[in-house]
This record gives C-alpha cells, sequence and structure tokens, in this order.
C-alpha cells in the first residue's frame, strides 16, 4: 500500500492495467494498445483509476494479480490470473 501511494509511476502502471482488466480487454485490446488508450484518455478517466489502484492494491496482491518483491519492490503484474 505504501509503494503504491507514494511511487506515481508504480501507481500508474497498475492503474493501467486495472483499465485493460475493465475496458481493453472488453474491447479486444491487447495490453499495449490498451495502455496507449489509457495514456491518451482525460484526467477523470485517470484519476478514477489511479484511485483504484489505492482502494484495490491488497485485494490485488491477495488474489495474484499483482505481485510486489519484498526486498527490491519491483511490481509484477499478471494480465490474466490462472484458474484452477
Amino acid at each position: 500500500f505504501n509503494l503504491i501511494s507514494n511511487d506515481t509511476n508504480v501507481k500508474d502502471e497498475i492503474a493501467a492495467s486495472l483499465y485493460f482488466k475493465d475496458i481493453g480487454s472488453r474491447n479486444g485490446l491487447t495490453v499495449a494498445q490498451s495502455n496507449i488508450e489509457y495514456e491518451g484518455s482525460s484526467d477523470s478517466v485517470k484519476n478514477v483509476y489511479r484511485s483504484k489502484a489505492i482502494t484495490d492494491i491488497r485485494k490485488l496482491v491477495t488474489e495474484g494479480y499483482i505481485k510486489i518483491e519484498r526486498q527490491t519492490q519491483d511490481v509484477e503484474i499478471a494480465t490474466e490470473k490462472a484458474t484452477i
């Protein structure tokens, strides 16, 4: 939570992945296409997904969508979560 709250690059990366999960994937976009669409979106759209990234981070980590290496603080985002 502290990492995403204090690092705008990480927050934007997670926000873009949430945008892909909610919008891009449903519109048949690739991750790269969705990221471009997110970057070109309005500030209000970006603010919605930045806020969502902060509020959902614990759930995303618990469910395996986001992995954060404790020592290096590297963030890995899964675009698809495997189900068993």
